[in-house]
């Protein structure tokens, strides 16, 4: 009884997910099935023996224990079978865990067939309802649309319109045939985006001829017929259509049709002639009502490829547009109309496509499944219809995915480019593998120069050498009917190239397109390689403004050929700029008065390599010989959330003091060996100190101006009395205002504490017992040992390293250094980084994206196209991939893997195990787990944080901003909005005083008011203050936030932002909330609890002093700290 009861529970737990499931996605597990599902089981693994069940079947295959118990039989070993699909899962799609995933998806993408019956009765209705309809009299078109317009319906009709000396007449008949097309009848829909509704589309067939009544018999008049041989001319074929589909429109609308649906009318593409009428149903409860299915039925006239239109007329070199005035002109003189033609022969190819994509599902095993992951990949990325943008072109371009899979499936017909043939895949592929076969199609072939002719088994109707000639990009299907592509602008399908021709090209109509393309901007330059050519200079001076040029070169197409004005074009670029960059009024003053001694990154490094040069020639004057500076700053390797700049005196006194933030710039020094170290580590570190004594004086002496001094360290809590850190440094600040923290690197330090550390303690030859052994561990040497040893792997280990390979990316890839800025603006302004999270591991972060395989970092071999097609080109770009991924990260489940130095070894990259070692799971010291070829366990920058709370609030921030981004079309996006922090969750916040704070000209939100020097003068010299003004590294707030984080570690966890932040905000420790029995040195700030019942007396319980605590952060920050605002606890 116990086992079956068990299992009962089991499977009502099941069904209780399930159905949650289905509530939340709209998702039934009937709709994981598609036409041909037999024909899959063999490679989705769908189906086997008892113990293998795949995604959705009842057994647990992840976790067997929740199927049966401990003492159940020995489990059976995977079937020959199961092994064959364990094989085929890794082989056809990298990894069985990838398919698993592919397969978890794919019933959420697609509609509930369960709630599909309505819809099935609606279409039965509606076929008979059509079918019904009665005949119109032949009229003309004018007169049919004024009856229609009595009614409250206009007739479509599409230019050039009729007139009233048009000599043909529309007329109705019911249709010849209604078939339902598209992707419905297949089994292959996929949820649209942005909530739209799924598309089921109905095909009705106008007929050829007019079906009269003589006596009790019907007969076929064909002397008046719907449709004549010259209705391909002047739009006679669109009208007709137009005014049948508005009889149509007229009928269903009308009460007595019983349908009860809303109608009407939708143009693919904004095209007239390619109107078709939208059914959307009204809820009213009935048998007929599938609102819930989320479903709209569209009606598209079609004709029959029997019909007296020749189709030989229809061909790409054919003009079937011939205006009045040139009637009698000679018929050379007509120009072709190809978009027109096809315009025409999409009302020949909804049936053809039907049964071409349904044998296409029947014989190639993963197609649907392939076609439904390119259908998710287009709509995640705007190639299709929703409330938001879409590419022009590829609105309900359907049929465009499924010639795609069958180009490369099938393959293609020889065009004129003998090297342009594609040859077939086969059809033995997994839909992953089929799926990244149209992926590299898009990005390797040239459909404007080689056209695409899919292979049919009868033979195009048309050469390739017409559409090669008359359209600019060519995908014929292979029904030979439709050009998939002609409705797509070149510009969505390639580059646009502002090279034009040279200056000696004999093609005038060449030269003369380029120059009216880009009028003013059009201008004949001579290149340094010798060429002259008309071409087009977009000046930029800094690298953001590169990142504006296609901004730049819309405005410009916008203003020239239509005349509006740049203020009508909106971008986001600038104001992504203005997040990383200084006030207008504080840049001013800099570019003023400090512009002479240079700016931003590249007067950091040329600050930097003049630095070097002056310590480099005091050799003479050191005991040792300087051999290597090691810069680890990121304002040496262009990531660093703001421009970097000088501050000297001068500027100092005109700045107002929240302006005066001086950014040290931290460097190595690395001195040639020698045996005159001491072996003693508080020796080694007073020796720095001499070092940094002949140092200083010896550049004070040699470069005028120049000002260096010994500091002995930060004097934080975290430093505390640990006499084995490395905690001196020598501070520089150059003339010209630059300031430099150097340390001096010595690697005999590493071997003493490793002997601290050594198990058998620093004197191996004398033996201890164990006891004392495990004294020495916890003793105050040993701890001070461990902390220095990380101090000195990370500090002069690591972060060289770390620091040459993020300089190399930002110098490979333009986008990587706004990239990361960006980030790091984001965390900071959301109070993240710095206490919680570091600099480095945010480069890493977004690292990820450029680096890939790691197959080109470090290469001076050219990055195909096909890879830079996936690597952000713009900061902007790169930060929304950065926000998505930290909202989809699940650290939980394993670290994240980056190759930031360099490609893998053949043998490493065989297996994707070998590629990426086992990464170790988030624990609670340090969630994230970031690994790299010289990190393994990738905790080398996330030991310290976050920890899983701090995570968890990134993820859900991040979530918050993604969420955002995508409002970025409605018209109410604001990029600074990206940035406000909400602080409703904290506990408590500590209000600081602005006006004290040197960093806080880099608030997200600074009030401009208090960026404003007060005084008479404005540039008048606080003598008072003297040299005090440049005090590099001076942040109050930083210094607070730190101590109030180390002594309260154990009372509530804060957050701030380190950049110019004038809030903490701080959340108690829920432990901390509930009353417990008091003993010494408790962790925390107590009182005695209240108890109501008078049981708290014996037992002595204490709580939190939530009061105490706050007053002590009031009195610590006396000064800085204007209020305390406790909000709960």
């Amino acid at each position: 009884m116990a086992l079956n009861l068990k299992r009962k529970r089991g499977e009502e737990a099941r069904s209780r997910k399930a159905q949650k499931l289905e509530e939340d996605s709209d998702i039934s597990n009937s709709g994981s099935h598609v036409d041909g599902s037999e024909d899959m089981q063999d490679v989705s693994g769908d189906e086997g023996g008892e113990e293998w069940g795949g995604v959705g079947d009842e057994v647990d295959t992840v976790n067997p224990a929740r199927n049966e118990p401990s003492s159940s039989k020995i489990k059976k070993p995977p079937t020959g079978e199961e092994l064959r699909v364990i094989r085929e899962a890794a082989d056809l799609y990298r990894s069985s865990s990838f398919k698993l995933q592919i397969d978890a998806l794919l019933p959420n993408v697609r509609p509930k067939l369960s709630r599909a019956a309505p819809l099935e009765r609606f279409l039965l209705k509606l076929h008979t309802f059509l079918m019904g309809l009665p005949s119109i009299e032949p009229r003309h078109p004018l007169e049919a649309s004024r009856k229609l317009l009595l009614k409250n319906v206009a007739v479509p009709y599409c230019s050039p319109l009729p007139t009233e000396d048009t000599n043909w007449k529309v007329a109705f008949e019911a249709p010849d045939e209604i078939t339902l097309v598209g992707s419905w009848p297949n089994k292959i829909s996929v949820k649209p985006k942005d909530g739209q509704k799924y598309g089921v589309d109905v095909a009705v067939q106008m007929p050829d001829v007019r079906t009269l009544l003589f006596g009790h018999r019907f007969a076929a008049d064909s002397s008046q017929s719907l449709f004549q041989e010259k209705d391909y001319s002047n739009g006679r074929f669109f009208q007709k259509k137009a005014f049948y589909l508005a009889t149509l429109a007229n009928s269903i609308r009308n009460p007595k049709s019983g349908l009860n649906v809303d109608v009407h009318y939708e143009s693919t593409s904004g095209d007239p002639r390619l109107t078709k009428l939208v059914l959307v149903p009204k809820s009213d409860g009935s048998q007929l009502d599938f609102t819930k299915l989320n479903a709209r039925v569209c009606i598209i006239p079609t004709i029959s490829t029997n019909s007296p239109i020749p189709l030989h007329r229809l061909s790409p070199a054919q003009a079937n547009i011939r205006s009045s005035s040139t009637k009698t002109s000679e018929e050379g003189t007509h120009f072709p109309t190809p978009l027109y033609n096809n315009a025409l022969l999409t009302s020949f190819s909804p049936k053809p496509h039907l049964l071409s994509t349904y044998n296409d599902i029947h014989s190639i095993p993963a197609f649907a499944d392939a076609l439904s992951l390119l259908r998710i990949w287009a709509n995640q990325r705007g190639f299709g219809e929703g409330s938001r943008l879409c590419v022009k072109g590829f609105e309900s371009s359907g049929p465009l995915w499924c010639g795609l899979l069958e180009l490369v499936i099938e393959g293609e017909e020889p065009s004129t480019s003998a090297n342009s043939k594609r040859k077939p895949l086969g059809k033995g592929l997994s839909s992953y593998q089929l799926f990244k076969a149209v992926l590299d199609c898009l990005a390797k072939h040239d459909f404007t120069k080689h056209p695409a002719l899919i292979k049919s088994n009868a033979s195009h109707k048309f050469s390739a050498n017409e559409f090669e000639e008359h359209h600019s990009a060519t995908l014929l299907d292979s029904s030979s009917l439709v050009n998939l592509v002609a409705s797509i602008p070149l510009g969505c399908l390639d580059l646009l190239v502002q090279h034009g021709p040279a200056a000696d090209s004999t093609d005038s109509a060449a030269l003369d397109e380029f120059r009216e393309l880009w009028g003013s901007k059009s201008e004949m330059r001579r290149f340094k390689d010798g060429r002259i050519e008309e071409s087009v200079v977009w000046d930029v001076k800094t690298a953001d403004e590169r990142s504006h040029v296609p901004a730049t070169v819309v405005r410009h197409i916008l203003q020239w050929h239509f005349g509006l004005e740049e203020d009508h074009v909106q971008t986001w670029q600038s104001a992504y700029d203005s997040v990383i960059r200084l006030p207008k009024e504080i840049a001013a003053k800099y570019v003023q008065l400090a512009a002479g001694s240079g700016m931003g990154f590249k007067g950091a490094i040329k600050a930097f390599d003049g630095l070097v040069k002056a310590i480099k020639a005091l050799d003479d004057k050191l005991p040792l010989s300087l051999i290597n500076v090691s810069p680890v700053s990121e304002s040496l390797r262009y990531t660093n959330a703001f421009n970097p700049v000088p501050l000297t005196p001068s500027l100092a006194a005109s700045l107002p003091p929240n302006a005066r933030y001086s950014q040290p710039i931290s460097i190595v020094f690395e001195f040639e060996k020698s045996a005159k170290w001491p072996d003693d580590l508080r020796a080694i570190q007073k020796i720095k100190l001499a070092f940094f004594e002949s140092i200083a004086a010896g550049l004070m002496e040699t470069v005028a101006g120049l000002k260096a001094s010994v500091v002995l360290g930060l004097g934080d809590l975290k430093e505390g009395n640990n006499e084995l850190l490395d905690k001196a440094f020598l501070e520089i600040v150059t003339p010209e205002g630059w300031a430099f923290h150097a340390r001096i690197w010595h690697d005999r330090e590493a071997t003493l504490l490793d002997r601290i550390l050594d198990e058998n303690g620093p004197l191996p030859h004398i033996v201890v017992s164990k006891q004392r052994k495990q004294a020495e561990r916890k003793g105050k040497e040993y701890l001070d040992a461990a902390e220095a040893k990380e101090v000195y792997d990370r500090r002069y280990l690591h972060a060289p390293r770390h620091h040459r390979a993020i300089a190399a990316l930002s110098h490979q890839y333009s986008a990587f250094s706004g990239t990361c800025r960006l980030v790091k603006r984001w965390f900071a302004s959301h109070w993240l980084l710095g206490g919680h999270v570091s600099e480095e591991v945010v480069e890493l972060l977004c690292a990820q994206f450029f680096v890939g395989d790691g197959k080109f970092v470090g290469s001076d071999v050219e990055i195909p196209e096909s890879t830079l097609a996936v690597v952000p080109s713009t900061k902007d770009r790169g930060f929304a991939m950065v926000i998505r991924f930290l909202s989809e990260w699940k650290w939980e489940d394993g670290g994240l893997w980056v190759c930031l130095y360099g490609s893998r070894k053949d043998e490493e990259g065989k297996s994707e195990e070998a590629s990426k070692p086992d990464l170790p799971k988030a624990s609670t010291a340090g969630a994230w787990v970031v690994s790299t070829e010289v990190d393994q366990g990738g905790k080398m920058w996330s030991k310290e944080g976050p920890d899983a709370v701090v995570a968890r609030r990134v993820r859900a921030l991040a979530g918050a901003t993604w969420k955002y981004l995508q409002t970025v079309e409605e018209g109410t996006f604001n990029v600074k909005g990206l940035f406000i922090h909400p602080t409703d969750d904290y506990d408590f916040l500590v209000r600081l005083d602005p006006s004290v704070l040197p960093r806080y000209v880099h608030n997200i939100a600074a009030d401009q008011k208090l960026l404003v020097k007060s005084g008479k003068f404005a540039n008048a010299v606080d003598k008072s203050q003297g040299q005090d003004l440049v005090r590099p590294g001076f942040d109050p707030a930083r210094s607070l936030f730190c101590d109030l984080q180390t002594s309260y570690s154990d009372t509530f966890r804060i957050f701030t932002d380190p950049y110019g932040g004038d809030t903490f905000g701080a959340v108690w420790d829920p432990t901390l909330k509930n009353p417990r029995p008091f003993r010494v040195l408790g962790g925390f700030s107590s009182v005695p609890s209240k108890e109501e019942n008078g049981k708290g007396k014996d037992r002595g319980l204490v709580s939190l002093n939530d009061l105490g605590v706050l007053g002590e952060i009031q009195r610590l920050g006396s000064g800085l700290v204007t209020s305390v605002v406790k909000r709960h606890i």
